[in-house]
């Protein structure tokens, strides 16, 4: 199976450091995308995504993962996951729902090249403020149903985690206040873990 890892970031600080953070951890050696280009504005997100789509035609791959800066990713283990999934329709992720609107979120999101195909056609260029929440509104247009799963959430730096875990979100989110400079070291502190084994 063959994956393809998008992680949406921006030029402006303290993105590059994350980029960077990413690129000595979880990302060493690996084969990642990371959507820097214009346009920058959060509520544009998805056009980034869209162009990047764009970009894959012709390219051979069955899945794409999608996620944020703010999350590490185990892509060793991503293979046992994937393995798992449908080959066709999956819309793979943490369920969630805005307004009635059922949405995976995008922080670490797995589609298959069959979704990507609809988003790629789909996504609009003008502004919206939720990506994740309007992939979420193209993908059910089309009858596809989150496949659910969940991810490691810290609350704070000092967190202790699960070592089996693919997806850990480094952000803050349900109230917990984690700085982009504590999302590095978080990363550092899960990178030891993995490769001490």
């Amino acid at each position: 199976m063959k994956l393809i890892v998008i992680i949406f970031g921006c030029k402006k600080e303290p993105y590059p450091a994350l980029i960077e953070a990413a690129k000595q951890t979880w990302a060493k050696d690996r084969d990642v995308i990371f959507m820097c280009d214009e346009p920058d504005d959060y509520n544009m997100q998805h056009v980034k995504f869209r162009n990047t789509l764009n970009d894959l035609v012709g390219t051979d791959y069955d899945y794409i993962l999608k996620g944020a800066l703010s999350s590490y990713f185990d892509l060793d283990r991503i293979n046992t996951v994937l393995s798992g999934l449908p080959k066709e329709k999956c819309y793979f992720g943490r369920p969630l729902d805005y307004k009635g609107i059922k949405y995976t979120s995008g922080c670490g999101v797995i589609i298959s090249r069959d979704v990507a195909e609809i988003l790629r056609q789909e996504l609009p260029e003008t502004p919206y403020d939720f990506e994740d929440v309007l992939c979420g509104e193209i993908l059910a247009r089309h009858n596809i149903e989150i496949t659910p799963n969940e991810y490691f959430i810290f609350n704070s730096v000092n967190d202790e985690f699960p070592a089996d875990e693919w997806h850990y979100r480094c952000k803050m989110e349900g109230g917990a206040d984690i700085t982009r400079q504590q999302n590095i070291e978080i990363f550092k502190r899960i990178h030891k873990a993995k490769t001490a084994k």
